[in-house]
């Protein structure tokens, strides 16, 4: 529940970047350009918004590695993650012509699943090896 809230305000944050680089920081460029890189600010932004969250509350309860190693942890996984929202993002609004935040949200979606898996089983997962926090389970009443 914690990383589906973080992701909530991920897209929030995500969709303000766009909307500031295509009406601020892009304004003046060729449309294809500018709605390329508002998806692109929109994604690192919202990148390390998330990161912050996730790591001091979704695993907050996991034993962790140091700070700059879970950040650039995150940011690989991240990566792999944004590339999948940034090709789908692509292949829909210039490809398909779909507008630009239906596509910028689709790309989303597909990149919130590996972005789970990537964060609970390999960033977050505790520094002894396990992956398992006290959340969620049957035992915790959660």
């Amino acid at each position: 529940m914690r990383f589906a809230v973080v992701g909530v305000s991920g897209i929030v944050v995500n969709l303000a970047f766009v909307w500031l680089g295509k009406e601020v920081f892009f304004q003046g460029l060729e449309t294809d350009l500018a709605d390329g890189l508002a998806s692109g600010l929109g994604i690192v932004v919202s990148i390390f918004t998330n990161f912050l969250l996730n790591d001091g509350w979704t695993w907050s309860d996991r034993q962790k590695r140091p700070f700059a190693t879970r950040l650039g942890m995150y940011y690989l996984g991240a990566a792999a993650a944004a590339g999948l929202q940034f090709a789908l993002f692509a292949l829909l609004r210039y490809w398909l012509g779909v507008h630009v935040y239906l596509a910028q949200l689709s790309g989303i979606a597909l990149g919130t699943l590996s972005n789970y898996v990537v964060n609970n089983y390999w960033v977050f997962k505790n520094s002894d090896g396990d992956s398992s926090s006290g959340r969620g389970n049957a035992d915790s009443g959660t």
